[in-house]
């Protein structure tokens, strides 16, 4: 008996799996460690992480003008940036939202379409 119900659930998900057309490439995707970031958060975000991977630093990181305004994006910065630590200074490395800072003290370590990594003293 339990070898029938076995084989009725097996044909079952097989029906199931047809009509929702299942791939298994498309699952193993899902258990991927960044699976859907960047089409679940903000671009600045998925930009900042960008900057930050391709200019490591131990130091402490400030979001500028543009970003820390906006409560939206400074939650996803804090959420999507850790173990960074993000501080509310206005010099050190600092992130701002493009076309960046207007002094002139700060070198721009890199930038992206929305996003500016400067150091400013």
């Amino acid at each position: 008996m339990a070898v029938l119900i076995a084989l009725g659930i097996a044909v079952s998900l097989r029906g199931i799996a047809k009509d929702v057309h299942f791939e298994r490439p498309l699952l193993a995707q899902a258990f991927t460690a960044d699976a859907g970031f960047a089409a679940s958060v903000p671009l600045e975000v998925v930009e900042s992480r960008a900057l930050l991977r391709a200019h490591p630093s131990e130091a402490p990181l400030a979001l500028g003008a543009g970003l820390i305004d906006d409560p939206l994006l400074q939650q996803r910065h804090w959420e999507a940036l850790y173990p960074v630590r993000l501080h509310e200074a206005q010099s050190g490395r600092m992130l701002w939202k493009a076309p960046g800072p207007d002094r002139t003290d700060c070198t721009e370590l890199g930038r992206s379409d929305r996003v500016v990594l400067v150091d400013c003293p």
